[in-house]
């Protein structure tokens, strides 16, 4: 029998079969995705799952916030093997096999903390020096921000 996707959470154990020769797309949006995800840190399009002949294999579609095999962003499609764990967000997917036993163990919704915003990830390949501190102080660079808020706020109500 085929291998077959597995999701375990609150909605119940979701299994979608990965037959040979098929691409099982996931991600966030409506069309064209057989494994929806419906959280804010998936893709619309996020990964795909390749069934070849006796082999599963992902690969990441540019997604903004990753897919982790073992907790490696994949940078490349992945053949998947015994004991790996795939996580598309928040959720961590398991992968059977025709007999219905787990190649992953069981998984749950949610079993990471929901990942940070990507814009807030720090990017290691700057080389740019931190900025220095305000002169004055903070306390007067903030002082001055809100005054300027103030300002913007009152001309657009005025």
């Amino acid at each position: 029998m085929a291998p077959r996707l597995v999701l375990e959470g609150s909605g119940g154990r979701r299994v979608v079969p990965l037959p040979e020769g098929t691409t099982t797309a996931v991600g966030r949006g409506p069309a064209g995705n057989a494994v929806r995800l419906e959280e804010r840190n998936v893709s619309r399009r996020h990964a795909c799952f390749h069934a070849t002949a006796g082999s599963v294999t992902i690969e990441d579609l540019g997604s903004l916030t990753g897919t982790y095999v073992n907790g490696e962003r994949l940078a490349a499609p992945r053949r998947l093997r015994t004991g790996d764990r795939v996580r598309i967000g928040d959720f961590e997917l398991a992968l059977e096999d025709g007999e219905g036993t787990a190649v992953l163990e069981p998984i749950t919704e949610r079993a990471y903390p929901p990942a940070l915003p990507h814009r807030s990830t720090p990017r290691p390949e700057s080389r740019l020096p931190p900025l220095p501190p305000p002169a004055g102080g903070l306390r007067r660079a903030v002082s001055a921000a809100a005054r300027v808020l103030r300002s913007l706020t009152s001309r657009v109500r005025g």
